[in-house]
């Protein structure tokens, strides 16, 4: 490559980078996903998405910026029909340039091993996985495809995974912002895809609804408890805060209307404690942000009592929906779970125990224990409960090791969403829910490292 080629080269990596690091690269990305959810055009919008991101990857060496679009892909996946495995077209074919691609970005921005804060944890955790079943599950059943996928992904693909992290993710000095508004614009996305996804039921307010009509309504309520409090994040630096206090308070209208039990309970919890989180950290402009949450409350109440359903009827049938009867389903999971680890209780009985009479896996799902602690005591015995605890320790004491509001809003978003997964399995999905969390505790160490070189530079 000659000079002149070399230069026009850098010119456009250089532009590449301000423009992959933009708020309007966030816009597009979103309004290419709702216009595949408003025409029906999902697997289409994961291909112009996939295309935006493998761009990303050969011109940016930061590898941030795809954290939007693969979360975007996993949410908007959701919507495909599951008919058959139509539903996985898109993972049949992106991989055939993706793989490639990114092979080619580990020669263009070298690839090395860095251990890095959160290395151990992950690696205790994928031992486990692997480990999981140990003299108990069948040959046939550990290497059955869906077992070896989350296996796989769960384990030493998610310790790559965090290997990437920990090489691409730069240390920027608005890391903590940009991260926010990612997450934003996946709060956005998801609050569109379930509104949109009323109307097409609906075709509009005169006949509409609560109701459990969506099976993708569990997933987009980890999506929604996890971006939720970013929105205030940025809210309480008091720039633009009308807009993200609207976001995020339509975020917890869409966990309400999901109709998800667990995304309820834990809105209810999660949207409370982060609005009173942004009035104590707003500090001198605590009136401002009070003021505008009263105003868009009383408007969204104003709103659904006068043109879609009176609240107390929405109140009455959450009641209904929250109501846990102790012989349902789930609670003979739970039961199940505990009399495998009492029976197996070193390494339990694996991810691909499928014995059960009350639960039905969808194709490419493993038996789930709908309960994160069930899921790591009944699949992975003692071993995974150490595991698991020893990486829930190393993470808060990142969110602690230095007192930044950002990590307040990381905790809350974990509050969140960790609390859910005691009635779900968010911890047990790779792609997206995994790989988004090791992102984020990432994205808190390098901001850690930002805050305290700024102390060391005041010193």
């Amino acid at each position: 490559m000659n000079e002149q080629s070399r230069g026009v080269f850098s010119l456009i990596k250089a532009r590449a980078d301000v423009f992959y690091h933009s708020t309007s690269y966030m816009v597009i990305v979103a309004v290419v996903a709702m216009l595949g959810l408003v025409f029906e055009y999902e697997v289409a919008a994961i291909f112009v998405l996939a295309a935006l991101a493998l761009g990303s990857w050969l011109l940016v060496e930061d590898i941030l910026p795809s954290f939007l679009i693969v979360t975007v892909i996993g949410l908007i996946g959701l919507r495909i029909p599951r008919e058959g495995m139509y539903h996985f077209t898109p993972l049949y074919y992106t991989p055939i340039v993706m793989v490639p691609g990114f092979i080619i970005k580990m020669f263009i921005h070298p690839f090395k091993f860095i251990k890095g804060t959160f290395f151990y944890p992950t690696l205790a955790v994928a031992v486990a996985i692997v480990l999981g079943g140990l003299f108990v599950i069948s040959f046939e059943a550990y290497f059955a495809f869906r077992t070896l996928y989350y296996t796989f992904f769960l384990g030493p693909g998610m310790v790559f995974i965090y290997f990437v992290l920990e090489r691409y993710v730069e240390k920027r000095e608005d890391i903590a912002d940009y991260f926010a508004k990612m997450m934003v614009a996946v709060g956005v996305v998801g609050f569109f895809m379930l509104f949109s996804s009323y109307y097409m039921r609906f075709g509009g307010l005169d006949d509409f609804e609560l109701g459990r009509f969506f099976q993708w309504r569990n997933n987009l309520s980890n999506n929604l408890l996890m971006s939720m409090p970013f929105a205030f994040y940025l809210a309480y630096k008091a720039r633009w805060s009308g807009f993200y206090i609207m976001v995020g308070t339509l975020q917890f209208v869409a966990l309400v209307f999901s109709f998800s039990r667990g995304g309820i309970i834990f809105g209810l919890l999660a949207y409370p404690l982060t609005a009173l989180a942004t009035l104590i950290v707003a500090k001198g402009h605590r009136l401002k942000i009070f003021t505008i949450v009263v105003i868009i409350t009383g408007l969204m109440y104003y709103f659904f009592e006068e043109w879609v359903i009176p609240v107390s009827e929405i109140i009455a049938d959450l009641r209904a929906r929250v109501t846990v009867s102790s012989d349902e389903a789930r609670a003979n999971l739970y039961r199940m779970a505990w009399e495998n680890f009492k029976t197996y209780p070193v390494f339990g009985t694996g991810l691909g125990f499928d014995v059960s009479d009350h639960y039905n896996p969808k194709t490419m799902s493993m038996h789930w224990y709908h309960s994160t602690f069930f899921q790591i005591i009944g699949s992975l015995g003692i071993v995974g409960l150490i595991a698991y605890t020893y990486q829930g320790i190393v993470r808060t004491y990142s969110l602690i090791k230095v007192r930044h509001v950002f990590n307040l809003f990381v905790a809350l978003s974990m509050l969140g969403f960790g609390g859910y997964q005691m009635v779900n399995v968010g911890y047990f999905a790779p792609l997206p829910f995994v790989a988004m969390v090791v992102t984020m505790f990432v994205v808190v160490d390098r901001n850690n490292a930002v805050q305290l070189d700024k102390i060391k530079d005041t010193v």
